[in-house]
């Protein structure tokens, strides 16, 4: 029984630790960007000794991953709930681009390191990923007769992707505020439609 409470607790203290340090260093990086943010001033702003940090997370990247593993998690599972419930494949991808837009304005200061990371050290797909949601949807955008079906999802997905990231660190350097949506839905439309006259 003792030993049991003590594991629990000791969970709970672990838990409770790593979410200091994600609660400082989301405000630190909205206060001064991700460059402009040391672990020194991450473990400051916790309360924690540097070697605390490192039993967390390797490196300053990894806490900035952890900050939108979760929230990437929730938004993937409301469009996959989405397109459970009927709605049109095309219309939650829209949806999809737009959220992802927002999120990207929320976090500005770690938008530009984290496209980079994904591009210098890209990960085995997940069932979280942009790529692998956005093949989901045109896999059911092709069923619904949506979209074309003699191409494959993945290589939608991918070139829309690839067109998003390039998009995204464009604008960390040269958009303004409430741009990035826009450009999403831009290359959203030109993607589905072509450039062609109609």
């Amino acid at each position: 029984m003792y030993y049991s409470q003590y594991m629990a607790s000791q969970a709970e203290r672990r838990r409770g630790t790593r979410r200091r340090i994600l609660s400082a260093a989301t405000r630190l990086f909205q206060a001064h960007g991700f460059e402009g943010t040391s672990v020194d001033q991450i473990v400051a702003a916790a309360n924690l000794a540097k070697g605390t940090f490192y039993q967390y997370f390797p490196a300053k990247i990894d806490v900035a991953l952890a900050l939108t593993s979760e929230e990437q998690g929730r938004l993937m599972q409301k469009m996959r709930s989405k397109l459970a419930s009927g709605q049109s494949p095309l219309v939650v991808g829209s949806e999809l681009l737009r959220s992802m837009g927002t999120w990207f304005e929320r976090n500005r200061g770690i938008a530009r390191p984290l496209l980079l990371h994904a591009l210098d050290q890209p990960r085995i797909e997940s069932p979280d990923s942009t790529r692998t949601m956005l093949a989901l949807i045109f896999t059911e955008a092709q069923k619904k007769g949506e979209i074309r079906a003699d191409l494959p999802t993945e290589y939608i997905s991918g070139l829309l992707v690839g067109s998003i990231v390039q998009i995204a660190l464009h604008w960390t350097l040269h958009g303004k505020r409430g741009q990035l949506r826009e450009w999403f839905g831009l290359a959203w439309k030109l993607h589905l439609e072509g450039a062609l006259p109609r």
